[in-house]
């Protein structure tokens, strides 16, 4: 009998020593299982912050580029402003990348004779009686004379053509001072050769631009509405 109490004494103290070692088994494969996360977790952590340090700094590019586009454009609607007010304005558009001539005022004017002028005395402006262009007001329909409105460098072209046997000579004249001459004559019978040339000279506000004619008295203008073979034009440049 007590030899069998005894036996039963082993056997249950055999089992409990093999739960135990289960036990620690299990909890060591746990503890074990659970470090193998948190390795993976920190991981993860340091390529979640990797990346959102690279996301930031692509944010960042794009903020930037972004900005000087805005910067770029807000310069061109700047820029689009000015000319539209240049163009209110009467105003010459800027043309020249290095120098702005926006605030140059425009300054033109063209006029041609309408019909034959007979008996034209010397020295006499040629009466450039028909307006085609007169930009700033500049140039007289009655006495045929441009006053300058503004200062600065005008370019002046004219006309004229003959209607008889003679020739006839004419001159850009600037307070009565000669600056080109241009002839027209005939070369044949019904065959005039016009005469004309041009001038780009520095104008002050004030002094007068005409053209008039040089030779003897009682020269014929030739011209018409329809052909207008005489004709006077400038312009301001600068």
């Amino acid at each position: 009998m007590d030899k069998c109490i005894v036996f039963a004494i082993v056997l249950l103290l055999f089992c409990w020593c093999s739960r135990c070692n289960s036990v620690d088994i299990n909890i060591s494969d746990r503890l074990e299982q659970m470090e193998k996360k948190l390795a993976a977790y920190d991981i993860l952590q340091k390529e979640v912050a990797t990346l959102k340090k690279s996301e930031k700094k692509e944010l960042q590019k794009e903020v930037r580029e972004l900005k000087k586009t805005v910067t770029r454009l807000e310069n061109e609607v700047l820029d689009f402003k000015a000319q539209l007010e240049a163009i209110n304005n009467h105003s010459l558009p800027s043309i020249i990348g290095a120098r702005d001539i926006r605030s140059v005022p425009m300054v033109a004017f063209s006029a041609f004779v309408d019909h034959n002028i007979y008996h034209l005395g010397v020295d006499q402006p040629i009466p450039y009686n028909n307006i085609i262009t007169n930009i700033g007001n500049g140039f007289s329909q009655y006495t045929h004379v441009f006053t300058c409105p503004v200062t600065g460098l005008y370019m002046f072209t004219f006309t004229v053509c003959t209607d008889d046997f003679s020739q006839f000579i004419a001159k850009l004249v600037v307070d009565n001072q000669n600056i080109v001459g241009a002839v027209s004559e005939l070369s044949s019978k019904y065959r005039e050769i016009q005469g004309s040339n041009t001038a780009v000279i520095q104008v002050s506000k004030g002094q007068s631009v005409w053209v008039s004619f040089i030779g003897s008295a009682d020269n014929t203008i030739r011209s018409d509405d329809d052909y207008r073979f005489a004709a006077f034009s400038g312009f301001l440049i600068q």
